[in-house]
């Protein structure tokens, strides 16, 4: 942001501002997602995470030798897979999540 207050100027930074609310805005209440929907990114999250502890685990565990490369592309394959997981599962899987790492007293 100060690059683009420095090179546009306080008018170019509420632009370029502006462009980006207008994309990330919402466009109303979400829908409730559908069974699929749901088992599909349920999937998704536990391919990922799979994923994830096979590259950390296995070439240890099983002697094996994976080439940096091929672990950073595995790597973020299952990142990827993670983080399209959440959007797939949709604003309710969120609610849950934040549920889950807030403290509520008994």
């Amino acid at each position: 942001m100060i690059l683009g207050v420095a090179l546009a100027g306080k008018e170019g930074l509420e632009t370029f501002k502006s462009f980006f609310r207008k994309i990330f805005r919402r466009k109303g209440p979400s829908r409730p997602v559908g069974g699929g929907r749901h088992r599909f990114g349920v999937l998704l999250f536990l391919l990922g995470n799979a994923l994830l502890l096979a590259v950390a685990y296995l070439p240890a565990a099983l002697d094996w030798q994976l080439a940096v490369r091929s672990r950073m592309i595995l790597d973020l394959v299952g990142d990827v897979l993670i983080i399209v997981s959440f959007f797939v599962l949709g604003e309710q899987f969120w609610e849950k999540l934040k549920r889950l790492f807030t403290w509520e007293p008994a």
